[in-house]
């Protein structure tokens, strides 16, 4: 076997199927891969939908289990696999056809460990169609340090790698944020520190899909207070893994650290967001806020002028990190986002 795709699935009944479809229109022979999905307790026809492609399609499987969360299913979906490669897709999201044969073969021939890839947002279903041919031809391969080093804003999520599962199972590599819809942004890091051999193509694979009731855009205010918490705890999880790799004292891993300090930054940034949504008193985001200071997490030193996605974090950033300020404006803008005055990105 030589490729095992993953899909952790939980009630997107209107997405997988455009999901599959996408992964079945691929040129790779089916007995060369297999598209593995764990049904972690949708209540919804999700399952009815995969069973409906069994039926005409050799190489789907599919498990159903209890509610147990995005780790523990994505850690046994990495069980499950038999490919000599493994990729991950999120079931709401899908890829462009007839493109994985290509991307296999430049695992092969240049013997790599991981291959990535870039990606679009989009609330289309249908971009199917692949743009620019894969210059094969020139393609540099380098460590994960030294392309993590370089690169500006690299990818965190699993959805945009191809990885050699021998790789993964000799160097001991699994999901480790305990039920956490972010366990694949420290997956990553870890990842990429252990990796020799990868290769990143400019061509746009992935299909991100914006979904209106997915995690991301979820604003139910149960649903964010349960996020801010997931947020602090892979910033703790960025900062213990940015420590490690400072202990080793290797001068390779500088630019590494200095990218986990930049996504600890960033997720501290979107944990002000969500204070702004949800009723949380001020003593208790002032508790938040000490915990991360502890940790050298707050104030956001990483997510500041040109590394700043745009002039208007910039100036968001240095707004939130005046926790005086921050305090006492913090009412008045709940005000004005209740009243969708102000409407924030949510990410």
């Amino acid at each position: 076997m030589l490729l095992s795709i993953l899909i952790p699935m939980y009630n997107t009944e209107k997405y997988i199927g455009n999901c599959l479809e996408s992964l079945i229109q691929q040129d790779v022979d089916p007995k060369d891969y297999e598209i593995i999905v764990i049904d972690d307790g949708s209540t919804d026809n999700s399952a009815s939908v995969v069973q409906s492609y069994i039926k005409k399609t050799e190489n789907i499987k599919l498990h159903r289990q209890s509610n147990a969360g995005i780790t523990v299913t994505s850690n046994r979906l990495l069980e499950l696999a038999t490919g000599k490669y493994i990729y991950k897709i999120d079931s709401d999201d899908y890829v462009a056809h007839h493109t994985f044969g290509t991307l296999l073969r430049i695992m092969e021939e240049r013997n790599l460990e991981v291959l990535g890839f870039d990606s679009c947002e989009t609330e289309q279903l249908d971009l199917y169609q692949f743009g620019d041919e894969i210059d094969v031809e020139n393609i540099e391969v380098q460590t994960g340090v030294e392309y993590w080093a370089q690169a500006k804003n690299p990818r965190s999520g699993a959805n945009w790698y191809i990885v050699n599962r021998e790789f993964l199972v000799k160097n001991n590599r699994t999901f480790e944020l305990e039920d956490n819809p972010m366990c694949d942004t420290p997956f990553t890091f870890q990842l990429f520190a252990l990796v020799e051999r990868f290769t990143n193509l400019p061509n746009v694979i992935h299909r991100y899909v914006q979904v209106p009731s997915s995690g991301s855009n979820n604003r139910n205010v149960n649903h964010l207070k349960r996020r801010i918490f997931k947020r602090k705890a892979l910033v703790y999880k960025l900062r213990d893994i940015s420590d490690e790799l400072e202990e080793k004292r290797r001068p390779r891993f500088s630019g590494m650290i200095e990218s986990l300090k930049f996504w600890s930054d960033v997720n501290v940034y979107f944990l002000f967001q969500k204070f702004l949504y949800v009723n949380i008193s001020i003593p208790k985001i002032n508790l938040i806020l000490k915990e991360l200071e502890d940790v050298d997490a707050y104030p956001m030193e990483n997510f500041t002028g040109d590394k700043c996605f745009s002039k208007r974090h910039e100036l968001t950033t240095k707004f939130f990190n005046n926790k005086s300020l921050f305090f006492l404006m913090l009412y008045p803008l709940r005000l004005l986002v209740r009243l969708k005055i102000v409407e924030l990105n949510f990410r």
